[in-house]
């Protein structure tokens, strides 16, 4: 830096001499505002995604939008106008801020961009002071209501007589039990001790008077009480009745109504497993589930105080339950829509926005598969604040981004909402969301609950730590895994490819290179040399010096087993070579050279097989459109090919697969070896149902028609499968 003394020295001279103080702040000031990043606050983010870059870079916002800067030298790598972002979104839990692009927008095909920072909401917050039309992610939930029409004092009393004619639907249906006579029990039911003037307002307001009481059931009968009850609210067996009877003193608890403040306390830190004990308890059957409704509607019913913490924690716990299960009896979901239809009536306390909500929830619920686990802590806690479920989505290029959805929205729904968001066109077929923990993956049926998966992941996460705490010291403890969503291709048919959909060819693009790096595709030692050349044109552009490293770059493309022994100079020529070409360009003729194995579009799995010396005893099962094939293991020599038209019948067990192939006359039984049989049936099963549409159903197990050989699956009267547990 000395010889830069003489320099500054000049310059100073030259532009500072017979200045005043002011003069040369107002210099210094317009010097400044020529630098491109003046008047940008920067935050240091983390960039969740896959790129060329590093992932650590500078977040720039100004008044104009947003800056992607490198974090070395300052080079601003994107730049987007505030009217080119379409929304911004917080992560409620992790330190995540997702910035989505209109779908317009189209550089380098990135349209979601998720960073992880601290800073998140003081991002946020900066964004919606500049541009308001994106500070969606601090409005409340609930949208602004807008009142076509006013609800009338007519309304209100039709409301009222509907919900008492469902209550006297209940008595006559000879649902419930006769309440037990109790003398004043209508003022030790309330929550707080009320005069006798507010007592009678009340009474008169809300039709507690005895002109109420039908056949034996009175008012108090219907309405909150912060006792526990002495008997159940429907006609129960004895066991059952302690059941629910237990259920309803867990409520009290859990709305904070305990025996003593330690026991409140207790419920602060519990809270989510009280509620999970309620609905497990009540979900696998319908009468306790019955039960819990009449109990939840009973306990949100006429609150003295409607913005109470008790009153909302139980409409909190109403609403939980409508997005899980809802009652089976007709009876009481009409009594239980005519409640929820009262009280939504309400605008002015947030009890009319939980019974809004909870309309929701049971207008999304009603028609959907039964759910087969009690929620998950985290669909409870966002359930609870009248949010919607949120999980991450992974991709195949490393991005993941936080999807929000319905507790009752099943796999086709969500994958739909993650379509939308990454840009893929609305007629994409194909792909699915897979479940993966570890090396282990399964794709969702359509009709299954995303939220029901993360159920389960919850229970196995519990399990496995029980399991840890309770294994011997002496036996090495095995390393945590961790459940995940991952959005991929599934089917690859013909006419479910479209390359020239930019979204669609990205994907298929880091899927292949996936399946390359987690050695499920047959390469030669000179396709290697052109791969990892492609891939350095790819990242590096065109060869400018000598690069004496190609491994970090093949490690992107290849097996690990390869890129240890990738020959430097011959990656060197081939990359030579490529001068000029595209980025574009080389990413294609990276997916040409793939596509020159016919088999590149099959899914690869490893097989065991035994009925055979002839064969390898270790091989690659291959499944694709055109039916199943047995290969050499890594290696592209296949042994045997089977259509799906000469597949009789195919029936998965735990740990092997057994697929009987030929005709009526000559059969053949092919037994593999595999942890991963249910997922290769139902792929076999899904690409025969593409195929030959409603004629092809598969098989559990082996059926035999009269002449005591196997039926084949295309037979119209074979059995179909049951769809197997997750």
């Amino acid at each position: 830096m000395s010889y830069k003394v003489p320099i500054i020295a000049q310059a100073h001279k030259q532009y500072g001499s017979n200045r005043t103080e002011l003069t040369a702040k107002a210099l210094y000031l317009s010097c400044v505002m020529q630098y491109p990043l003046y008047g940008t606050t920067m935050f240091q983010v983390t960039y969740k995604g896959y790129w060329s870059f590093s992932n650590q870079l500078i977040l720039g916002v100004n008044s104009d939008g947003i800056m992607l800067i490198k974090k070395d030298d300052k080079l601003v790598l994107h730049e987007y106008h505030y009217r080119e972002i379409e929304s911004i979104m917080l992560d409620p839990s992790d330190c995540f801020i997702t910035i989505t692009l209109q779908r317009h927008i189209n550089d380098n095909n990135h349209r979601c961009f998720v960073f992880e920072t601290k800073q998140k909401g003081e991002i946020g917050s900066l964004i919606a002071s500049y541009y308001p039309s994106l500070a969606g992610w601090i409005i409340e939930n609930e949208p602004p209501t807008k009142k076509a029409k006013s609800i009338t004092n007519e309304d209100r009393i039709r409301m009222h007589h509907n919900l008492i004619n469902c209550r006297r639907a209940l008595i006559d249906h000879e649902i419930l039990r006769k309440p037990i006579e109790q003398a004043g029990n209508f003022l030790r039911n309330t929550l707080r001790r009320l005069s006798k003037h507010k007592l009678d307002k009340l009474r008169q307001e809300h039709g507690g008077d005895s002109g109420e009481t039908y056949k034996g059931f009175h008012y108090a009968f219907w309405a909150f009480t912060r006792q526990t009850l002495p008997q159940s609210i429907s006609r129960l067996p004895e066991p059952e009745e302690q059941i629910m009877l237990q259920v309803f003193q867990i409520m009290l608890t859990y709305a904070g109504l305990g025996q003593n403040g330690e026991t409140i306390r207790r419920v602060e830190d519990e809270h989510v497993s009280l509620l999970q004990t309620i609905l497990e308890r009540c979900m696998r059957k319908d009468s306790l589930l019955c039960e819990l409704y009449l109990q939840l509607i009973k306990q949100t019913t006429d609150h003295p105080d409607p913005n109470s913490r008790v009153n909302l924690r139980h409409w909190a716990l109403l609403s939980l339950a409508c997005s899980v299960v809802l009652p089976p009896s007709k009876a009481i979901r009409r009594y239980l829509i005519a409640h929820l239809k009262k009280c939504s009536t309400d605008y002015v306390t947030e009890e009319g926005k939980y019974a809004r909500f909870a309309e929701k929830c049971l207008s999304k619920t009603q028609g959907t598969r039964r759910r087969q686990w009690a929620p998950s802590r985290e669909e409870i806690l966002c359930t609870i604040n009248r949010r919607p479920v949120y999980a991450r989505f992974h991709f195949m290029d490393g991005q993941y981004h936080s999807i929000e959805f319905h507790p009752s929205a099943t796999a086709k729904d969500v994958l739909e909402v993650v379509r939308d968001k990454i840009g893929l066109h609305s007629d994409a077929k194909g792909y699915a969301i897979y479940e993966v923990l570890g090396n282990s993956e399964r794709s969702l049926a359509a009709e299954e609950k995303v939220t029901d998966v993360m159920a389960k992941w919850e229970r196995y996460r519990a399990a496995s730590v029980v399991n840890n705490q309770n294994g011997t010291s002496g036996v090495k403890r095995a390393r945590p895994q961790h459940h995940f969503f991952l959005f991929k291709k599934h089917l690859f048919m013909d006419h479910f490819i479209n390359l020239t959909d930019p979204v669609e060819k990205e994907l298929l693009y880091h899927q292949v290179l996936h399946d390359l790096r987690t050695d499920r595709f047959p390469i030669t030692d000179n396709e290697a040399m052109m791969l990892t050349a492609l891939q350095a044109q790819l990242e590096l552009g065109d060869l400018e010096e000598i690069i004496h490293d190609y491994r970090p770059i093949a490690g992107h493309c290849l097996p690990v087993r390869l890129v240890p022994h990738i020959p430097q100079d011959g990656v060197a020529m081939h990359h030579q070579s490529l001068k000029g070409m595209t980025s574009p360009e080389a990413k294609q003729a990276f997916l040409n050279l793939i596509q020159s194995w016919p088999l590149h579009r099959a899914t690869i799995f490893d097989v065991m097989q035994s009925f055979t010396s002839n064969w390898p005893r270790v091989l690659w099962l291959a499944v694709d459109q055109t039916g199943l094939h047995l290969l050499e293991h890594r290696s592209r020599n296949a042994l045997c090919t089977y259509d799906y038209s000469s597949i009789l019948s195919y029936s998965p067990a735990l740990n092997c697969l057994m697929i009987i192939t030929g005709t009526d006359r000559k059969q053949s039984k092919v037994i593999l070896t595999t942890a991963q049989a249910f997922q290769i049936a139902t792929l076999i099963r899904e690409y025969m149902a593409v195929l030959f549409g409603d004629r092809i159903e598969a098989k559990a197990a082996v059926p035999l028609n009269k002449n005591g050989r196997p039926v084949s699956s295309l037979h119209s009267n074979a059995l179909l499968v049951p769809p197997q547990p997750s």
